[in-house]
């Protein structure tokens, strides 16, 4: 969707013979939205303003809007109709229910979350009573009344009445003052009455050189979010035959869509509190209402995603519990202890104007004191209520399920929600908007493609263009498989800029997965994404450790980006898994199933340990890959897809997927501009992680046969990888070296970087040995007596003395960040030992924390 959006309100005089000047505005001005007055057509004929353009879908009122069965219309100079374009008609929520056939309104929800009411208005005009003015005047009133409540409130027409403005004056007649007691009520100011205005001052002028006046107003709210721009009044046209001039304007929307509001989608939800009362009943309902009227047979893949999109949020706003700000911190305080405050607090009041007097002779002195008492025995007795009940739910759950336990331990805890603050050029910026400019700035230099790009890769990706034009299909998605990943989806996963979670998925009822079933295989079937799944948000998130919290480069980009997308993913995973053969390398431990992290670390010590035992010498290098996820090369990893054996329409789904990308970033409650992903796959996607195992794949491949590497039997052990993490191990220096330089050769010739400054060479030997530097290209890599890997300590020396006191240190914490909790009742706290702190000493045992 633009930023802009352009409106046009016209009185046309009859829309049959306006036709040829109205499509030429609306192509012309590019018009979003037109509100068109005096269109003349009765209810059997209210289809040909269809046939203006199909760009517009129409929302209309007919002349006998009230009486369609009538034979003769006893006034015909009527009608209201609003032509909405198609990009913006995906906003619509639905068409206002306005007892009038003289308004028509639209809601429109914009992705923010900003709500705009749109009125196209014709009222009666001076050649009725006034009375009858009056009535739809007070319509008017009305309408901004109720909706002004919720969103921005625009009218757009003839109101037949001149409103008064620093560049229209004049004296005003009844009419005039009657609608301008509505507009000062309210604040309210007609657009073509300011000085920023162009064209003519009149919008009505009669035929043969008759009387002209500003009888036609857009009208908007003083404070008005968004800017209006171009605001013109059209002159007269060989074209226009109507007696009225069209108004033009348009509203700079700004940050309003290409920086959304993320704060109030779904996460406003509260799932927990519709799962109790049974909310998700009414919301599952809902959504198959709303669904019931889109077509399952159609082929736009925009148009049905933001139906779909539409259904859910527009059922979710009608039915689920809003998250609503807790005012108190303590979760135990209830409306009763608050009446006792407010008692205590009005009798010191009382005890204060007395000038504070003690003893039981002074009444104020007894009945503050009792009051107090009164309070603060009730405020124990609740807090020990929420103590005990903490305590059971911790015993209840811990037995069973130690997450849920875990859960009720961490609600207890004290969230920093400070604003990230960065220390730039030795100033510290604290500025929002600042801050987050410098975030983007950061994630669009990583995205950011390099100018130079080798000819081997453009060559052979030019080639793979040419040859994939078979269209080898993609098993279509059938209801139980969808039903089975949205059932197995986590709960309370940030959504996209779309404002959809998993819940609503989830809970969203039978139609709804029939119609994503229709529109994944639509998608099979075009090899063709929605705009939106292109777009996301980056999060920036704390390394954590000992870095420093002000650095920029202590901080990763997280992308949330649409949850549809992310349950489509799951099921282009599975098409995956079933065409990559003997993939991935089996050295690579990071996600795959029944692996961990805790197998890469078992691999490297049982090996340093096998060599150890023979008295033998080994090294092994940790390689550290720069920003690894946000470098791959789009160009690179698509290559490396095609040479894997994944072509047809597989490849041409993936090829489009990862075109056009683009994101902001979202800090401190402040959104950034829109940049282009050039490079780089988005953690936070349900593909990333198999993508960037495809794109290092061949490494692992190489290093593996190489026969460089170090061998247990028969087994090759010489590289156990974790995602981005490469361990290297060889028994000597020059194999040690060889691999090194496969590593970097690898690296400049598909496109990204190893750090030689944050890698690191361990050096496992008994006896003394001449030492020769080992480079990642000319730059040396340091030597450490300890590292640590994926989260493993491990020392040169074999000295577990680092290891036990970071373990150690680790334990002490978890158990002082319990006990602050001032919660755990003496039972509980043998339960918490048993199963947590007793836990955690036998992973240190193990050399697993």
């Amino acid at each position: 969707m633009s930023e802009k959006i352009n409106i046009m309100c016209w009185n046309c005089k009859g829309v049959m013979s306006a036709v040829p000047y109205l499509t030429n505005c609306l192509e012309k001005y590019d018009i979003n939205i037109c509100a068109l007055s005096e269109h003349w057509l009765r209810k059997c004929n209210i289809h040909f303003l269809q046939q203006i353009d199909s760009k517009y879908k129409i929302y209309a009122k007919s002349v006998d809007e009230l009486l369609p069965t009538t034979q003769k219309c006893s006034n015909y100079r009527k009608g209201v109709a609003l032509l909405v374009s198609s990009n913006i008609d995906r906003y619509v929520v639905h068409e206002i229910d306005v007892d009038s056939d003289r308004i028509i309104g639209i809601k429109m929800h914009l992705p923010n979350d900003v709500t705009i009411f749109f009125f196209c208005v014709y009222l009666p005009a001076a050649s009725l009573p006034i009375d009858l003015f009056k009535e739809y005047v007070d319509l008017l009133h009305e309408l901004y009344s109720v909706y002004s409540q919720n969103g921005i409130v625009i009218f757009a027409g003839d109101f037949n009445a001149k409103v008064q403005g620093p560049r229209v004056s004049g004296v005003q007649d009844d009419r005039s003052k009657i609608l301008r007691r509505v507009l000062d009520e309210f604040s309210l100011i007609s657009l073509n009455t300011q000085t920023f205005c162009k064209g003519p001052i009149h919008t009505f002028q009669g035929y043969e050189n008759g009387p002209c006046s500003t009888i036609d107003h857009i009208i908007v709210p003083d404070n008005l979010p968004f800017k209006p721009e171009n605001v013109n009044i059209l002159d007269d046209d060989g074209l226009n035959l109507s007696d009225h001039f069209p108004i033009i304007c348009t509203f700079n929307l700004g940050d309003s869509l290409t920086r959304p509001n993320l704060s109030t989608s779904s996460t406003n939800i509260a799932w927990n509190k519709a799962l109790s009362n049974g909310s998700l009943t009414d919301y599952a309902f809902a959504v198959s209402q709303n669904l019931w009227t889109v077509d399952t047979n159609q082929t736009d893949i925009e148009k049905y995603y933001s139906e779909i999109v539409n259904s859910l949020v527009l059922a979710a706003r009608d039915t689920l519990p809003i998250v609503k700000h807790k005012r108190h911190l303590k979760p135990y305080w209830n409306d009763h202890l608050t009446e006792l405050h407010d008692s205590m607090i009005q009798r010191r009041n009382v005890w204060i104007s007395e000038h504070r007097p003690r003893g039981e002779e002074y009444e104020s002195y007894i009945s503050y004191k009792n009051s107090k008492n009164c309070f603060r025995n009730e405020l124990r007795r609740v807090y020990d209520e929420y103590v005990a009940e903490m305590s059971n739910d911790i015993e209840k759950s811990i037995d069973v399920d130690q997450r849920l336990a875990w859960c009720i331990i961490n609600s207890r805890r004290s969230r920093n929600t400070s604003d990230i603050l960065l220390k730039l050029n030795n100033k510290l910026v604290n500025d929002p908007e600042s801050v987050c400019a410098e975030f983007a700035n950061l994630f669009e230099a990583i995205a950011k493609l390099s100018d130079h790009t080798e000819d081997k890769v453009n060559n052979k990706l030019l080639n793979l263009i040419r040859n994939r034009c078979d269209n080898d299909p993609i098993r279509p998605v059938f209801f139980e498989e969808l039903s089975k990943i949205v059932t197995n989806l986590p709960n309370g996963k940030a959504s996209g800029l779309d404002g959809i979670s998993y819940e609503h998925i989830k809970y969203g009822g039978k139609l709804l997965l029939r119609h994503l079933c229709n529109l994944f295989n639509l998608i099979f079937d075009q090899c063709i994404t929605p705009v939106d799944w292109k777009t996301s948000v980056v999060i920036p998130l704390f390394k954590g450790g000992k870095k420093l919290k002000s650095d920029i480069e202590s901080y990763r980009g997280i992308s949330l980006i649409p949850c549809i997308s992310k349950v489509f993913e799951k099921l282009l995973d599975n098409r995956l898994n079933e065409r990559l053969i003997n993939f991935p390398n089996n050295q690579q431990m990071a996600y795959q199933k029944y692996l961990s992290s805790i197998y890469a670390s078992f691999n490297l010590q049982e090996t340093v340990h096998h060599y150890k035992e023979r008295n033998s010498s080994i090294q092994v290098t940790l390689l550290d890959s720069k920003r690894a996820f946000d470098t791959v090369d789009h160009i690179v990893l698509k290559i490396k897809i095609n040479d894997l054996g994944i072509e047809g329409n597989l490849w041409k789904l993936l090829d489009h997927m990862y075109r056009d990308l683009k994101s902001c970033v979202r800090c401190n409650n402040v959104t950034s501009r829109f940049f282009s992903l050039e490079r780089g796959v988005r953690q936070g996607s349900a593909l990333s992680a198999k993508l960037y195992l495809i794109y290092i794949n061949d490494l692992i491949d190489i290093l593996s046969t190489s026969g460089k590497g170090a061998v247990m039997l028969d087994l090759n052990v010489g590289c156990p990888v974790q995602a981005d993490d490469i361990a290297l191990i060889s028994p000597t220096f020059s194999g040690m070296q060889c691999m090194i330089d496969i590593c970097y050769n690898y690296s400049v010739k598909w496109k990204f970087e190893f750090s030689p400054s944050k890698s690191q060479v361990l050096i496992f030997s008994k006896r003394t040995e001449t030492y020769r530097d080992l480079k990642l290209n000319t730059d040396i890599i340091p030597v450490c007596n300890s590292v640590k890997h994926v989260g493993i300590i491990l020392d040169a020396r074999f000295n577990s003395t680092e290891r036990t006191l970071a373990a150690c240190r680790t334990i002490r914490s978890v158990c002082m960040s319990i006990i602050r909790l001032y919660l755990i009742q003496s039972h509980v706290a043998k339960l918490l030992f048993n199963y947590v702190i007793a836990k955690a000493c036998m992973d240190v045992n193990c050399g697993t924390t």
